[in-house]
């Protein structure tokens, strides 16, 4: 496969990428309610037609993410032949939030996501899936909630692959339950809309050297995006989405969670990842039937934004394993 170059990134992108992706995307919204209000809210999604698709690859993006951040790896899946159908969770980007605070990441329940990603693909994907295999492509919290449907609902995906999959937050020295008491008590006290402790609005800007990816070109592009777009500012966490996720990983990684996964899933593991625990991911991956960890060294967290000698094998795994 020919990689966008990182030299010339931004020119690629704008001049081939970007322009050929819009010829082949169509967007809507899918509607969703809100618990607490009984109201309805829109859920964003895009999904990208093939005349004859190989298959159709549902992608279940990240904490803080949006289907802008995942134009790079959309145009190799569909250059492979696979249609590509990506929508954004509540909360996120141009889908309903449930604060006005534009940088704070909130939702009421870990399985409010769940929900709005089954229904996704029930009342989307499928009827526009010209009766192909599901394949899953779901990358950190948006591999908990992959993974929560793949055993909510066993046999809805032919194969899963999860990227540095949220199966336990990294909580540095400090114990996981504390982080999650924490949040907790913050939340029964009335706080649970407010940034969880260590958390902050969106600061104006993002440094390369902190961030979660390798690729300074793939960093900078989609950076100088999301300064310009305030629905893109996502940036941290309220109690009672800190809460809530925690719990929600440690179900997905029980054992009695894995056993209801019936197909393959592939595990994509960064080796300097600071935002998930390398535990959780080995956890899961040992215990669901057909599972199997690779580890890629010298990465972050977004193994989709590696530099390119890691992005080769990274995608060559993932296409070998949807194709074998």
């Amino acid at each position: 496969m020919e990689l966008i170059s990182e030299e010339h990134y931004r020119q690629q992108m704008e001049e081939v990428v970007e322009p050929g992706l819009a010829r082949i995307c169509r967007r809507g919204f899918l509607a969703a309610r809100r618990k607490r209000t009984g109201s309805i809210g829109k859920l964003y999604y895009e999904y990208y037609r093939v005349a004859d698709p190989r298959g159709n690859v549902v992608i279940s993006h990240g904490f803080t993410e949006n289907a802008e951040k995942y134009r790079e790896l959309i145009w190799y899946f569909v250059r492979e032949g696979y249609q590509v159908f990506i929508m954004e969770h509540r909360g996120h980007g141009r889908s309903f939030r449930e604060v006005e605070d534009v940088s704070l990441t909130h939702v009421e329940h870990f399985r409010d996501y769940v929900e709005d990603f089954s229904r996704f693909v029930k009342r989307v994907v499928i009827p526009a899936g010209k009766g192909k295999p599901l394949y899953l492509f779901a990358h950190s919290m948006g591999g908990a909630v992959g993974a929560a449907v793949l055993e909510r609902i066993p046999g809805l995906f032919e194969k899963a692959v999860l990227s540095s999959p949220m199966m336990k937050v990294n909580m540095g020295k400090a114990p996981v339950w504390l982080a999650w008491l924490v949040t907790a008590v913050y939340t029964a006290l009335g706080y649970g809309k407010e940034y969880a402790p260590g958390h902050c609005p969106y600061p104006g800007e993002g440094r390369f050297e902190k961030s979660s990816a390798t690729s300074r070109a793939r960093f900078d592009y989609y950076e100088e995006k999301k300064r310009s777009h305030r629905w893109m500012q996502n940036h941290g966490a309220s109690c009672r989405w800190a809460m809530e996720c925690i719990a929600g990983a440690a179900r997905v990684r029980s054992r009695r969670g894995c056993a209801r996964v019936s197909c393959p899933v592939l595990v994509l593991q960064a080796e300097r990842d600071a935002f998930v625990a390398d535990r959780g991911e080995v956890l899961f991956s040992d215990r669901v039937r057909r599972g199997r960890c690779v580890k890629f060294p010298g990465t972050k967290h977004e193994l989709y934004r590696s530099g390119n000698e890691t992005l080769e094998k990274y995608l060559g795994t993932i296409f070998a394993f949807l194709e074998e």
